[in-house]
């Protein structure tokens, strides 16, 4: 125990001391690159699921201490709903619609709008569903499946998603450009979301007695003759 527990906390402050030295770099995109990497390493080791969509997802839902996790996009679903002729004059693209011109109109001319200003939770918009299709489009419009979408554009393309405004935040945003409102997941609140789990992952490590190392083989990959 005292061994698994040693380990652990070597762990975890190997990805504390890595966090600190992400606050100082400039680069934004990099930045972001190197928290998504920190999140695959941990959310590897936690025996989540098999995939590793689920595993990333699992992680921002059930271990990182973030209540917007399971709360749904109201922008982005609003957008994937207008990719459906059938489902823009529905009654949730009506809502969606009505609820966003309400806070502008409340706020007046606004360059930016937080995600709790907006956004709801899955089960509110159970009432709106007409189309099966839609029940689709909400779950895939959840914070917790657009952030591996984001973490998917950042790590295989090597750019940060659309065209929102970044800015120092900690929590995510919308942010309005070229017309329309965009979803951005700020540094500062990537970086808080992998800081303050850490100390669930600890207990969650020493209750399903887990050795987050023995996730890796540190054994040599170069084996010369």
């Amino acid at each position: 125990m005292e061994s698994r527990l040693s380990d652990i906390e070597r762990y975890l402050a190997y990805f504390e001391e890595e966090l600190e030295r992400i606050k100082s770099l400039e680069s934004t995109l990099y930045s972001k690159i190197l928290i998504y990497s920190i999140i695959d390493c941990i959310s590897r080791t936690l025996n989540l699921s098999k995939s590793n969509h689920k595993k990333f997802v699992k992680y921002i839902e059930e271990v990182a201490n973030w209540d917007g996790s399971n709360k749904v996009s109201l922008i982005q679903l609003y957008w994937n709903l207008q990719e459906e002729p059938k489902l823009i004059t529905n009654k949730l693209c009506r809502y969606i619609k009505s609820r966003l011109v309400n806070v502008i109109n409340t706020k007046g001319s606004i360059l930016s709008l937080n995600i709790d200003e907006i956004d709801l939770h899955e089960q509110e918009l159970v009432q709106f569903i007409e189309d099966d299709s839609e029940i689709k489009k909400i779950k895939n419009a959840k914070h917790s499946e657009l952030l591996y979408i984001y973490r998917n554009h950042l790590i295989h393309e090597f750019r940060i998603p659309g065209y929102g405004f970044e800015r120092n935040a900690s929590s995510p945003f919308y942010s309005f450009g070229f017309r329309r409102y965009e979803l951005v997941y700020p540094k500062q609140f990537l970086l808080n979301l992998v800081c303050e789990s850490l100390p669930i992952i600890k207990d969650y490590y020493i209750v399903n007695q887990i050795n987050p190392l023995e996730s890796y083989d540190f054994s040599s990959l170069w084996n010369i003759t």
